[in-house]
């Protein structure tokens, strides 16, 4: 899950999901190199937020909302002609019921 906040007016920003490894098969294991399979645009506006998890990413891969999502592995590329100030949380399950969490804030970097 990834959340997203701009710091100034409404502005669009770019989304763009490479899958590496898509429902349990790699696609970006070397020698293979993943590439961009979903694209999405949203406007924003100031001080709201937004958050992209496992279900939106899939269902923006796979076309439709997926039932159960096998394990995909990938990136999400943000684009914004303004700083964002996005925070990253990566949650994961287990078959025995454990679960885990771990929450960073993501730097902006200028193209």
């Amino acid at each position: 899950m990834m959340s997203l906040s701009p710091v100034t007016a409404v502005r669009s920003v770019v989304k763009r999901f490479v899958p590496l490894v898509l429902a349990g098969a790699p696609m970006g294991r070397e020698p293979r190199i993943g590439t961009v399979r979903a694209e999405d645009k949203i406007l924003l506006p100031a001080q709201g937020a937004t958050m992209d998890d496992c279900c939106r990413i899939a269902e923006l891969l796979y076309g439709a909302p997926a039932a159960a999502t096998a394990l995909t592995i990938g990136l999400v590329e943000l684009t914004s002609d303004v700083d964002l100030a996005v925070t990253a949380i990566y949650t994961t399950s287990g078959k025995d019921g454990g679960v885990s969490i771990a929450v960073e804030q993501i730097a902006a970097k200028r193209l």
